[in-house]
């Protein structure tokens, strides 16, 4: 029997394997649950010989649809399982038996919760290997992701009547999931809806500046993925005073509202919703969901941030450039190379300048061969980002000097970032420049210094001593660590 003569109420097309991050931006287009459903069997189905569907009424799993070699539509949907198993392991090994699947094949099953309650069960099983940790994680991550979106879609009140809980003693009558039928909306089982509102109740006192002992946002905390709806609800929130999406300059977003503060503190938790509101058409979510990227630095952002530096928008381009200069920190060498294609000759002239921004941003040891070489670059204005991501890297200023710069790399190529620094401090550079280096190595050290005070004399010699001292130590355990 072939594939699409088995398909029961989901009709997926044999394509080829979606990543994670394109799953995820198809996923922040979706608007009914169907959708979500197809979406995720779409995005589990090449790691599966066979795959089924299963939604959760009160304590049974009931069969709606199976996807590959085995059994047919008739038998899934007439497959019902109890609840009563102990573990996930032993709810998919029942579903394995109820459907009849070989006694070699792996099962696995994830649940989807949407507001914390159990929705859908996906069941998956192959023969030929078991499904790693690394695989499990990222199947079990976008299942998540369909859950938070499910409760998105019934808090809009669109989510239709097939995840509705059901009356177990009538009959079972298999309904299509189809978007050719109009929808009614129907809402979620009142223990799901009260749960939603508790969570908003949440997000409304956080905001409200009634939140004085800390206790919503700790409760947001903890509550992880399925407190996500409610706050992006209300996205980005209410804002510090004096802070706007005008500004080139700002605090960090989580300093620039209680909302903020709870996504960024939520890290990977809150990514790939951000990384969907960066993509919005409102300009507002996306400029704060692009400066709350900044304090998500995951690689998984690149992609996004570098659309972000395409447009007119010139405090996103600056929010875009300041969030991927904050993913090259932590992941240095991949960032450069996911960015390195963008300044190739033909891309064009601006977009490199910003691409040159944003490296030089990063301020690491790695991206100083990248700046040299643009330095040779036909593009004036490209020589003289080069030449500024070299001073800020280095706190030296030899502009877009070339001789200068190559003489100061073959001479220090092989010592670290910071004692390029310490070096600057005691060079004949500026006092501007040394009290920015200075302010640098302040910041990275943790030592109490005056930012405002002298920079030369006694007070300059006892501050020089103690970053020393600080760098030996440093150093040293660096080496320990390996």
């Amino acid at each position: 029997m072939s594939e699409s003569s088995m398909l029961f109420t989901v009709r997926l097309p044999v394509v080829a394997p979606l990543s994670r991050l394109e799953a995820e931006r198809r996923l922040a287009l979706t608007n009914s649950a169907e959708d979500c459903v197809r979406l995720l069997a779409g995005f589990l189905r090449p790691h599966t010989e066979y795959l089924a569907c299963f939604v959760v009424r009160d304590d049974v799993a009931v069969g709606r649809f199976g996807v590959g070699q085995g059994p047919s539509a008739e038998r899934v949907a007439a497959t019902k399982v109890r609840l009563e198993r102990a573990s996930q392991e032993g709810m998919a090994s029942a579903i394995a038996q109820a459907l009849g699947r070989p006694v070699g094949a792996r099962p696995l099953l994830l649940p989807v919760r949407v507001a914390g309650e159990l929705a859908l069960y996906m069941y998956a099983d192959r023969s030929l290997a078991p499904f790693d940790r690394e695989e499990l994680a990222g199947l079990g991550a976008f299942a998540a992701s369909v859950g938070t979106k499910l409760a998105r879609l019934a808090i809009r009140a669109e989510l239709d009547n097939e995840t509705d809980a059901g009356d177990e003693d009538s009959p079972y009558t298999p309904t299509p999931i189809t978007t050719a039928k109009p929808r009614r909306a129907t809402p979620l089982p009142s223990v799901v809806v009260d749960v939603h509102g508790e969570y908003r109740t949440l997000v409304e006192t956080l905001c409200s500046g009634r939140d004085s002992d800390g206790s919503a946002e700790t409760a947001l905390m903890r509550t992880g993925y399925d407190a996500l709806p409610a706050l992006f609800e209300v996205f980005p929130g209410p804002l510090v005073a004096g802070v706007n999406s005008e500004l080139l300059e700002l605090p960090r977003a989580s300093e620039c509202g209680p909302l903020l503060r709870v996504l960024a503190r939520q890290r990977r938790v809150a990514l790939l919703a951000t990384l969907a509101e960066a993509g919005s058409a409102i300009r507002e979510h996306q400029f704060w969901a692009t400066h709350l990227l900044a304090e998500l630095p995951y690689l998984e952002s690149i992609p996004e941030l570098i659309q972000r530096l395409h447009g007119s928008d010139l405090p996103l381009r600056r929010a875009a450039i300041r969030a991927l200069g904050a993913v090259g920190t932590m992941n240095t060498a991949a960032t450069v190379e996911a960015l390195r294609p963008h300044l190739l000759p033909g891309v064009p002239g601006r977009q490199r300048r910003l691409v040159v921004e944003a490296l030089a941003a990063m301020r690491a040891k790695p991206i100083v061969p990248i700046l040299l070489e643009l330095l040779r670059d036909d593009d004036a204005r490209v020589v003289r980002s080069a030449g500024r991501g070299l001073v800020d890297a280095t706190g030296r200023s030899f502009g877009a000097d070339l001789p200068a710069w190559e003489s100061w790399w073959a001479s220090h190529r092989g010592r670290s970032r910071i004692e390029w620094l310490m070096e600057a401090v005691a060079s004949n550079e500026s006092q501007a420049r040394k009290r920015l280096v200075l302010v640098e190595l302040v910041a990275l050290s943790g030592i109490d210094w005056d930012t405002e005070g002298p920079i030369d004399g006694p007070a300059l010699a006892s501050l020089q001593a103690r970053l020393r001292t600080w760098w030996k130590e440093q150093s040293s355990s660096i080496e320990l660590r390996g």
